[in-house]
């Protein structure tokens, strides 16, 4: 009887184990990034062969050619997740007319920034982001700026817009009536910032005469009239050795007038060029001298000029001088000269008249004294 009760109790202990092995429960099913498990999430435990299926949140999709499943295996574990959950792509963003784009990326989350070219204004949002759906909102268009009407000119024609508006880059030229001067720019554009580059021209009549007097010391070389247009001009010359104060050119003004003629007057040169050791014969502080002075050149002590060769310099017609043809050269000493009775006579490069008459003394005082020499010597023999 004990024997019977023991196997049976062993029987059950048996039976409780194997039950165990055979149910095999899996835990919670494995998270995917982007995902979620389609199951009901308060359950903890999934019996051996529960197949679960995966699906990705919004805005990503399960990746081509992957099982979205898991199974619970007999040793209580999942299967590995084989699939993934990639963004989708909301592809490029349309292109742009007259504008351009920059994207963080084109997927899930990205953000696209729209901008537009110069001469033009972005109409729109200037962002889209790309959702489930694709790019959200709508693309963003880029119209031409526009500048306002043009007013009618007198004694003139305006012209007209070539569509509705003036648009950025558009040129609008204007014309005269004959007989009369267009004033100013005859074509004007529309800018990017929604101004005109000028403002618009007149319409004139324009008439300028010959200034009077005659310029002094010149005279025209181009633009005789006597009568002149708007804007034409007359050209001057100075004469030879003098100078053009203004400029050689004036224009007949809107005004019908010209502005003053330049002034010719007579040409200078500057402070003379230096001679090395020699110097100018002229007043130092002098600092310029009018057309056709001579300054002569002398050395200083100790040099003397260059023979056949020009010792000054002339102010030329250009405001120049001629260039020196002369140097100073060294002066060389005379060599001492001896004179009867022996005596040398040391002599410098300019002889006074006071060292001649000692050389003279010297020489007849030496040849008395050798007459008389000559004379005892005689008497003697």
């Amino acid at each position: 009887m004990k024997l019977r009760r023991g196997l049976l109790v062993t029987a059950w202990l048996l039976c409780g184990v194997c039950a165990i092995l055979v149910r095999g429960d899996c835990g919670e099913p494995p998270r995917l990034k982007n995902g979620f498990p389609v199951t009901d999430l308060t359950q903890t435990s999934f019996p051996v062969g529960t197949r679960i299926r995966y699906r990705c949140n919004e805005g990503f999709s399960l990746a081509e050619g992957k099982s979205p499943f898991i199974t619970c295996q007999a040793n209580s574990s999942w299967t590995a997740i084989e699939t993934v959950c990639e963004a989708k792509s909301c592809g490029a963003p349309p292109d742009l007319e007259n504008g351009y784009y920059n994207t963080t990326s084109v997927v899930f989350g990205g953000i696209v920034t729209y901008y537009c070219n110069e001469g033009y204004n972005l109409v729109g949002e200037d962002t889209q982001n790309c959702v489930a759906g694709g790019w959200d909102g709508r693309t963003p268009v880029c119209d031409p700026v526009t500048c306002d009407d043009l007013p009618p000119i007198e004694n003139g024609q305006t012209p007209s817009p070539p569509e509705a508006n003036w648009e950025y880059e558009n040129a609008a030229t204007f014309t005269c009536s004959p007989t009369y001067t267009l004033i100013g720019e005859n074509t004007i554009y529309c800018r990017a910032n929604g101004t005109w580059s000028d403002i618009p021209p007149k319409c004139k009549v324009v008439q300028c005469v010959r200034p009077d007097p005659p310029i002094k010391n010149g005279s025209i070389i181009a633009g005789f009239g006597p009568t002149y247009e708007y804007r034409q001009t007359i050209i001057y010359k100075c004469d030879e050795g003098f100078e053009m104060v203004g400029k050689d050119t004036i224009e007949c003004r809107e005004n019908s007038t010209f502005p003053p003629a330049p002034l010719c007057i007579p040409g200078e040169c500057g402070e003379p060029p230096r001679l090395k050791n020699g110097f100018p014969v002229t007043n130092l502080t002098q600092t310029s001298f009018p057309v056709g002075t001579r300054i002569d050149y002398r050395c200083n002590e100790g040099f003397s000029l260059a023979e056949g060769k020009a010792a000054f310099i002339i102010c030329q017609a250009n405001s120049s001088w001629t260039a020196i043809e002369t140097v100073c050269e060294e002066a060389r000493s005379t060599p001492p000269v001896t004179v009867p009775g022996g005596a040398e006579a040391k002599t410098s490069p300019h002889p006074t008249s006071e060292s001649t008459s000692h050389i003279d003394r010297s020489f007849i005082y030496g040849h008395n004294l050798l007459l008389v020499l000559l004379l005892l010597l005689e008497r003697i023999l």
